[in-house]
């Protein structure tokens, strides 16, 4: 039996009864709807999604004057609305200066 097949059967037991249990049994199946879907989320990017700034040059105007990990980092939050980490970036950032 499916997982959502079974918190949907919790659910309407829930309800047929009435009162206060029920309305914790419909909290609790929702709750458990939500985990689900929150699992089957994006994973993050690996390396090879990222921009490659191995061709930019380091503090130019252009990028307002940053860094080529911070570029990256902008770069990042702009497109996927998550931050690097400095460490994460300068790793990101060394891998592909030594890949060419």
């Amino acid at each position: 039996m499916s997982p959502n097949l079974l918190i949907w059967q919790v659910a309407c037991r829930a309800t047929k009864g009435g009162g206060e249990m029920s309305k914790i049994a419909v909290l609790l199946a929702v709750f458990a709807l939500v985990g689900m879907l929150a699992a089957l989320a994006a994973p993050p990017a690996c390396a090879a999604e990222y921009h490659n700034v191995a061709g930019l040059e380091p503090w130019p105007p252009e990028s307002n004057y940053m860094s080529l990990a911070g570029c990256l980092r902008w770069m990042t939050f702009r497109e996927q609305g998550v931050w690097l980490s400095m460490g994460e970036a300068k790793r990101i950032v060394n891998e592909q200066l030594q890949q060419g």
